[in-house]
Parts: C-alpha cells; structure tokens; sequence
C-alpha cells in the first residue's frame, strides 16, 4: 500500500534529480559515470540495503547509463 500511496511522489523526486543532474552534466562528466556506473551502483545498493533491510538487489547495475538518466524512464514494475 505504501508503494500505491507514494509512487507519484517518488516518481516526480526521480525526475526532478534526473532533471538538475543534467543541467550539470558535462562531456567529462558523463564519460567518468559511464566507466564508473558499476562502483556507483554498489556503493548504492549497499546504502539501499542498510537503509530498506532488503537482501535482494541486483549485484549488477541492471540498467544503463542512457536509461538512468533518461528523465521519462523507469523501469518495468509491473511484474514486482
């Protein structure tokens, strides 16, 4: 219930970081996430994991870059 309740919330929070993100975003900027997108998605899943006690995050970042930062983009929920 609490994903029904706070989906939009958290969608629009999404986009908004996705949106002033890209106002910062450089050529340099976006080729450094790109070779370190792995690291930067294990340093966050281990956060998401302290902060939710979920234990089954994906190891590997299942999404790409290109998809991460795409500001309409989120993944299929559907079947969670």
């Amino acid at each position: 219930t609490e994903r029904e309740r706070n989906s939009n919330h958290w969608a629009a929070e999404i986009i908004t970081f996705r949106v002033q993100l890209e106002d910062k975003l450089t050529t340099n900027l976006s080729k450094f996430l790109e070779l370190e997108l792995e690291n930067i998605y294990e340093n966050a899943r281990l956060i998401a994991e302290k902060k939710t006690g979920l234990k089954n995050l994906p190891i590997i970042c299942p999404y790409s870059l290109r998809q991460i930062l795409e500001k309409q983009w989120f993944p299929d929920t559907d079947n969670q």
